[in-house]
């Protein structure tokens, strides 16, 4: 999207309709990206099919196609058959909510549309196009609301508000509050933001960081942080293949559940492809490419690998090689890219930290790469990285120091390498 002007930078929402377009909502009205333009949509005065408000704070695709649009100043839907939009609930017709501004959206398992402002979570009744108010907070604003598999409703109340439990068929109502002498109480009494994932409620809370509640053992579980900024989180989504993200002031962090751990995507100032700052939430379409919606900087997108990534000597390229002739390639245990070439050396491409490293045979450096080219790469059990040359012989490589041990052939010892061009590991290694 280079070269493309959202009517706002401060992106505040994205969805996919079931065409394929994707809109991106934001403080200043919305846009439609069909994959080559933009198409801008914004509120006029005396349309009353134009955009309800210019504010967007919620987009919302439901099973019917239809694409809702919640603003600070109402709720509306989009009609593609006539490129406009059907107001529900405004300034001049509330109907029959308590307040105007539309924090969330969601579907039950019959296909009933359910809507949150500040104060209220209502019910949409489509016969009548009102809203039958369910419940209503008695302190603090709704930031955000979520229904679980039997269509009971958890909602996230900040300024102290903590977590509350409807029960949607009996009316009953729990709820949940920061307790300082029980390590497995929710960290923080304003949550921001709710995401399911099965029988796991994640909680993105304002000054605790994120929790994860498990609804069967009624546990909060803390997610530890190293440093108090991220304590402050923003939003927590879980994709279409049920991963789990977090965003919190400083990075995006999506879960790592094989190590039990959240990870971060940082802003990094020598990497044009990094994420950019200000991230406030991030969204994945139908073909697994991931939109993240920025304050100031519009949004970016991380476009799923299609068949083959180029690699070529071009300097103006972020990621470029020495050589067009590649004669080895290899994969570390950090997943950086190893390449090799005839004449040059070796390339590092390290992608989590957004530079490359270059090695060239140095004849007065005993620790460098080995002369000639480069043959082949190889990782061993223990995670070290063997290098072969043509020249140089057998060499690994100790990245603590930056330096390449060489073996030596003994015609004497039958365990050191065969030759130079004639390569096997030894059994021990001969410094």
């Amino acid at each position: 999207m280079h070269n493309l002007e959202l009517t706002n930078s401060n992106v505040t929402a994205i969805a996919q309709d079931t065409l394929g377009y994707i809109w991106i909502g934001t403080q200043s009205g919305l846009n439609r990206f069909d994959g080559y333009s933009l198409k801008g949509y914004k509120f006029v005065i005396g349309d009353d099919h134009s955009l309800i408000d210019n504010e967007i704070s919620i987009l919302f695709l439901d099973s019917h196609g239809r694409l809702w649009v919640g603003t600070h100043r109402g709720l509306c839907y989009y009609v593609p058959e006539y490129d406009h939009f059907e107001w529900i609930s405004h300034l001049t017709d509330s109907s029959g909510l308590s307040a105007f501004e539309i924090i969330d959206i969601r579907e039950d398992s019959k296909g009933n549309i359910y809507i949150a402002n500040t104060l209220e979570i209502a019910r949409f009744q489509e016969g009548d196009r009102d809203f039958k108010v369910l419940f209503n907070i008695e302190k603090g604003d709704i930031a955000s609301f979520i229904l679980d598999e039997e269509d009971n409703i958890w909602i996230g109340v900040r300024k102290e508000g903590g977590l509350i439990h409807l029960n949607v068929t009996t009316g009953h109502v729990s709820e949940f509050f920061h307790d300082e002498k029980d390590p497995h109480s929710v960290s923080s009494n304003s949550p921001v933001s709710l995401g399911l994932q099965g029988d796991k409620l994640w909680i993105a809370t304002y000054d605790g960081g994120i929790n994860c509640y498990d609804i069967k053992t009624g546990i909060f579980r803390r997610f530890p942080v190293e440093n108090q900024y991220e304590l402050y989180a923003r939003k927590v989504y879980i994709d279409r293949d049920n991963r789990v993200w977090t965003v919190d002031v400083t990075s995006l962090k999506v879960y790592d559940a094989e190590n039990d751990l959240l990870t971060g995507y940082y802003p990094l100032e020598s990497d044009p492809y990094s994420i950019k700052y200000a991230c406030g939430g991030i969204f994945q379409d139908a073909q697994g490419n991931y939109w993240t919606m920025h304050s100031g900087e519009g949004v970016c997108l991380s476009v799923v690998p299609k068949g083959f990534q180029f690699f070529d000597d071009s300097p103006d390229k972020y990621w470029y090689v020495s050589s067009n002739v590649i004669s080895a390639v290899g994969i570390d245990k950090n997943g950086s890219l190893w390449l090799g070439n005839p004449s040059n050396g070796i390339d590092i491409f390290y992608w989590n930290e957004g530079r490359t490293i270059r090695y060239v045979n140095n004849p007065d450096d005993k620790y460098g790469l080995g002369a000639g080219a480069v043959f082949c790469f190889f990782t061993d059990r223990n995670n070290v990285m063997w290098v072969g040359t043509n020249m140089g012989g057998l060499q690994y490589y100790e990245p603590a120091t930056c330096r390449f041990y060489s073996t030596r052939n003994n015609p004497d010892d039958t365990t050191s390498t065969v030759s130079y061009t004639h390569l096997t590991l030894p059994t021990k290694r001969i410094v």
